[in-house]
């Protein structure tokens, strides 16, 4: 058996090429020349100045025109409003929804500020799904509120039979 000059892998004494690295075999009769340079690690260092972006990293700036919307404002109204009527489970579903708005709505803004056009429409294209999400649960949260209103004014009994069937 003989050994890989690359890897040190054992392999057969007739074998053309190592299993493990790929490397050509040399004949019996031809000196192994394969040489291996120590590896030596240089300390790593911190260096808290800031890397100033160059020509080759920066990227070409947004059209403002080009620009998506972000949502960012009304998924801030909706969330305030969800906190507001936080007394069934529309308006929760609707605050996780305003939520992940709000993060989208971020992630456009980064994707804006790195000139990543794509990312940034695709980010805000979320931020309004969300936001829409979040404005009909409201919607329906408030409508179903305002009936079991009309109806306690109305008519107590109806009112609490529909209370007293909702999971809370």
């Amino acid at each position: 058996m003989m050994f890989c000059p690359n890897c040190g892998t054992q392999i057969a004494e007739n074998a053309q090429f190592c299993p493990n690295c790929g490397i050509k075999m040399q004949a019996a009769e031809e000196p192994a020349t394969a040489h291996v340079e120590p590896v030596i690690e240089e300390p790593v260092t911190y260096d808290p100045t800031p890397v100033e972006n160059t020509q080759e990293t920066a990227q070409a700036p947004v059209d403002p025109a080009d620009a998506p919307a972000d949502y960012t404002a009304a998924n801030i109204i909706t969330l305030i409003v969800s906190l507001l009527t936080c007394c069934a489970c529309v308006p929760a579903v609707s605050l996780i929804t305003s939520i992940v708005g709000l993060t989208s709505a971020s992630a456009c803004k980064k994707a804006l500020a790195a000139g990543n056009l794509t990312l940034a429409k695709a980010k805000g294209k979320t931020a309004k799904t969300m936001w829409v999400v979040s404005a009909v649960m409201l919607g329906i949260s408030i409508l179903f509120g305002l009936l079991v209103l009309i109806l306690s004014i109305a008519s107590p009994s109806i009112a609490e039979g529909i209370m007293s069937k909702l999971p809370m």
